[in-house]
This record gives structure tokens, C-alpha cells and sequence, in this order.
């Protein structure tokens, strides 16, 4: 919060919209009440100094150090936020920059809207939620990183892949895992979880209550038990409580379930106006009763089983509206996951596809109205489709 501050207070007179003399707080009065500032049709965020177009396709990197490393390509007629100035490049938010060249425009909003944007927010910052989505191959991973730092793993892909889990969770710097879910008994959603135990503190694990008798599974309980890792059952409807800014609620889990498919803990992330559907390997009859009881829209979903047929059905998927879809799958798997069914689904509700055998690991950055990902659109069928999205750009 020092830092956020610190950075606050030398971007106010760097741009020279302090104004002695009780000026700014008139300003304050002036927005007292009012929860967004608008600009040219977008809304202001905290920290954000203007906006850039992108006039012809450009390439956005993440800066490491004094190197530029490639992350994905900007399409022409898209337009992001700007959060800061480098010599010869633009901040986008989340490390990532575009050169400040003819590909792109930028325009920056009056003194008076920055100083808006300031009061209304009084220099709380929007701190994003993170999405890893782990390349496992067959299987699934996502860990999910709250605004409070506690890191969920959902899955660990199938026990070949938990050494992979494990160096993706150290590198991205985790320490703790605060809440462990296994979505179901399946190998290739629980295999990992047993290198994650050994490589980490769990604090808590959530379990569909699905039994299995499967020596990986067995195994995954007795280090559980060994650790005196708290063991709870998800209950559908519950809330869980462990960042109060995102509201975390179980649509779905074992009771009730006849398939370990249909056992799946499903897992929506609600944050501002910003939605994560994770729905494990949920198949066709758990949609529908998902669909009767809850609001299962989502910005951001992980299709169920891979890409099966099994699940995804499009009376599903068109509840869920998604504007990105993450297909987390092993390339030439012996499944023919995702199926060319879903595939069309999918894009028929218009939503971007992200692979993980295509792209590896894949990073949403999840502000409360926007999210930007770190991969490329996975072009299924040849389709073009494009990887930037943000709530107040579709109105």
C-alpha cells in the first residue's frame, strides 16, 4: 500500500494535477457519491493515465528486465488501458507493453477526470485476481490467486504431471497453498495433487466426497490424513469464505452424483463484475441442474472435461455467455478431446478459445470490469478471433 501511495502521489505531480489551496478537495465534493468516472465511453480506472488503439496489428511483450519477451499480437481496432509511460513504450497493467510507434494512438483524459478517479477511489487499487490455467497435457490445473495473495489449486493433473505442478507453483513464487480442491477421483485430476502435498504447506482441502479405489487416490487421502490437513466435503450452494472481496460458491459437487464425472466440484469466482466458471469434468444432467439453480454466467470458463461432447451442451453454454473459453487438454490425446462439437458451440455462442496444448500455460490478469490473458486465441477450424476483452467496451 507504501508503494501504491509513493506511486500515486509522484504521478500527481509528475502530471501537475495537485492543486494547493483546497482546489482538489472541491474536486472531491464535486464526485462525492459517485462510484465510476467516465471517459469518452469508457470507465476510468485506478492508476490509468489514458488510452491506446491499436491503428495496426502490434505486438505486446512482457518486460523483463531490459528484454522484451513476445506474449501475443494486438489486433487493429482494439483499445486498452494505459498505465504508464517507458521511453519508447506503453504500459497495458500486469507487466505488459507495447512500443509507442505509428501502430498505435493514445489519448490521456482531462487533469480534472484523473484527480476524479483519485477521490472516488481514495487510493485503493484494484488488485487483480490471477487464473493459471497449468498445461498438465490430459488433465486439469488452474490455480486460482486471490486480491488477499491466498493461492487455490484446483486439480493437479494426472501424478506424471505433479513435478511440473509443483515447478509452476515455485516459480510463479507460491509458497502456501491455502485451500486445495479436488474436483473428483479421477487420475488425471488428482494424480498431481499428491507432489503438491509433499512440496507444500496446504492449509485446507475440499473434496467432492466422490470415493474411488484407486491407489493414487488412496494415496492423496493418507498424506492428507498423515498432514492433518483440515478434509472438508463440498455442499452445493456453499460460499467459502477466504478473500472478501471474491465471492467463491460451490454450483455443484458429489451429492447426489451416480458418475465421478458428475460428482465435479464446479467453482464460479465472482469478482466485481468479473465471473470464473470451473466445472471439471461435469457432464450434460449436472448442466441442467446447475442451470436451475444458479446464474452460471461467466466471463472466464474452463469447459468441462476437456472439450468433451459428454458435457458442454449449448442449452449450457449459452446460459454461460463466455467471452473466453480455456480447453485444457493433452495434444493428440487418444479422447479426440476437445470434440469439433463443442469446438462449434462454442464459437457458434461467440466465445475466444484458449488451449493449453496449443499455448502451454495460460495467464488471466482479472480486474473487476476486464481481464487481458497472457496467451494467444487458439484459431480452431481457421477461425481469426481475437484475445482482448473488457466489460465496457461491449456495454
Amino acid at each position: 500500500m507504501k508503494k501504491i501511495s509513493a506511486f500515486i502521489l509522484s504521478f500527481v505531480i509528475l502530471f501537475g494535477i495537485f492543486i494547493p489551496n483546497g482546489s482538489a478537495v472541491s474536486i472531491c465534493d464535486q464526485y462525492k457519491g459517485v462510484k465510476k468516472i467516465w471517459w469518452d465511453g469508457i470507465e476510468l480506472k485506478p492508476g490509468q493515465i489514458g488510452r491506446l488503439t491499436v491503428k495496426q496489428n502490434t505486438p505486446l511483450f512482457k518486460l523483463v528486465g531490459v528484454n522484451k519477451i513476445y506474449s501475443r499480437t494486438l489486433k487493429a481496432g482494439e483499445f486498452y488501458r494505459i498505465y504508464a509511460f517507458k521511453p519508447g513504450m506503453l504500459s497495458v497493467g500486469g507487466g505488459y507493453y507495447v512500443d509507442r510507434d505509428s501502430r498505435v494512438t493514445y489519448q490521456t483524459p482531462s487533469k480534472t477526470k484523473l484527480q476524479a478517479v483519485m477521490c472516488i477511489n481514495s487510493g485503493v487499487p484494484d488488485v487483480p485476481v490471477k487464473a493459471h490455467f497449468i498445461d498438465v497435457g490430459q488433465g486439469d490445473s488452474i490455480l486460482i490467486t486471490l486480491t488477499n495473495g491466498k493461492n487455490i489449486l484446483v486439480d493437479g493433473g494426472k501424478k506424471a504431471a505433479g513435478t511440473r505442478v509443483v515447478a509452476y507453483l515455485k516459480k510463479i513464487g507460491v509458497k502456501t497453498v491455502d485451500l486445495m480442491v479436488a474436483t473428483h477421483p479421477d487420475a488425471d485430476h488428482i494424480g498431481g495433487l499428491v507432489d503438491v502435498l509433499n512440496a507444500f504447506p496446504v492449509k485446507q482441502a475440499l473434496d467432492s466426497g466422490q470415493g474411488h479405489t484407486t491407489q493414487t487416490y488412496l494415496e492423496y487421502l493418507r498424506l492428507i490424513d498423515a498432514k492433518n490437513i483440515p478434509f472438508t466435503v463440498a455442499k452445493v450452494g456453499q460460499t467459502l469464505n477466504i478473500d472478501p472481496n471474491v465471492k467463491i460458491t460451490v454450483l455443484n459437487s458429489g451429492e447426489g452424483a451416480t458418475t465421478s464425472n458428475d460428482a465435479s466440484v464446479v467453482l464460479k469466482f465472482t469478482y466485481g463484475n468479473m465471473d470464473i466458471l470451473l466445472t471439471g469434468d461435469a457432464e450434460a444432467d449436472r448442466e441442467k441442474v446447475m442451470m436451475a439453480k444458479f446464474n452460471v454466467e461467466a466471463e472466464i470458463f474452463k469447459a468441462a472435461h476437456h472439450g468433451s461432447n459428454t458435457g458442454n451442451s449449448l442449452e449450457f453454454l449459452q446460459e454461460v455467455k463466455p467471452k473466453a473459453t480455456v480447453l485444457s487438454y493433452g495434444k493428440d490425446n487418444s479422447y479426440g478431446h476437445p470434440h469439433k462439437e463443442v469446438v462449434a458451440r462454442l464459437t457458434q455462442v461467440g466465445s475466444k478459445l484458449y488451449s493449453t496444448a496449443a499455448s502451454g500455460n495460460i495467464l488471466f490478469t482479472v480486474a473487476k470490469n476486464e481481464y487481458i490473458v497472457s496467451a494467444s486465441p487458439w484459431t480452431a477450424g481457421g477461425l481469426s478471433r481475437t484475445t482482448a476483452w473488457n466489460r465496457n467496451r461491449e456495454g
